[in-house]
């Protein structure tokens, strides 16, 4: 008897999981039609800056809260997603006036952050995340250890005159990603939150902040699919 394997790409079982998840949401029902439905690969991008004086931080995932910086990317109130992967970055910038010509990071470089800063960036990937929709907690202390990245080749050179960046490979899990197996629904017209708390300790150097542009920003990267409505004909169409 011939055994035949079948190789599942992630992406696609994650998909094939969105829609017939999108078939028994309430708030769809005489809408959606998985034929026409509008579905699209979405990440879900937000930055918070870096302070001394606070270890837990808000990030809010629906557009409408605060004006986004050019590469965000947030939930609109008529979206429905589904979040399968994250990643916790920091990237350097002056939050007043940002300039996004340097790299994310996905764990604390001795070389581009500093020893000092670094230490203390280590208190991001000890610390732990939540999500919630209002005041439901949907992930419960998640541990930022497993967010924590080092592709193996770190930063070369100085801030400004860098000879070689951290390598990242081509698959998801190679850019700092983690699959978080269970894949959260998120409607966008309730308030959905992602918090991060940092471990406890000394945050004097966590800024860095030697010039402006210098500063530390965390940035959250949240990789799924978002569902806006239904094509056909040739008209898109909103529930």
């Amino acid at each position: 008897m011939t055994q035949e394997m079948f190789v599942q790409n992630p992406r696609r079982q994650g998909l094939k999981i969105f829609q017939d998840a999108l078939a028994n949401i309430q708030k769809l029902q005489g809408l959606y039609d998985e034929n026409g439905a509008l579905i699209m690969p979405f990440i879900i991008r937000a930055h918070k800056a870096l302070s001394t004086t606070s270890s837990k931080y808000t990030f809010d995932l629906g557009i409408g809260t605060s004006a986004l910086l050019q590469p965000e990317n947030k939930l609109q109130k008529s979206d429905v997603a589904m979040i399968t992967q994250v990643a916790l970055g920091i990237q350097k910038y002056d939050p007043a006036s940002p300039d996004f010509n340097q790299p994310i990071l996905h764990a604390p470089d001795p070389i581009y952050h500093g020893v000092n800063p670094g230490k203390a960036l280590e208190k991001v990937y000890q610390g732990k995340s939540t999500l919630k929709t209002g005041s439901q907690i949907r992930i419960d202390g998640l541990s930022n250890l497993v967010l924590r990245y080092n592709p193996g080749d770190g930063f070369a050179g100085t801030l400004a005159a860098p000879t070689d960046f951290p390598q990242y490979g081509p698959e998801d899990v190679n850019r700092g990603f983690f699959d978080l197996g269970g894949y959260p629904i998120l409607d966008g017209e309730l308030q959905n939150q992602w918090e991060v708390e940092l471990a406890t300790g000394d945050l004097t150097n966590i800024v860095d902040g030697a010039t402006a542009a210098n500063s530390n920003n965390l940035v959250l990267l949240l990789l799924g699919w978002v569902y806006r409505g239904q094509v056909g004909g040739g008209v898109s169409q909103c529930f």
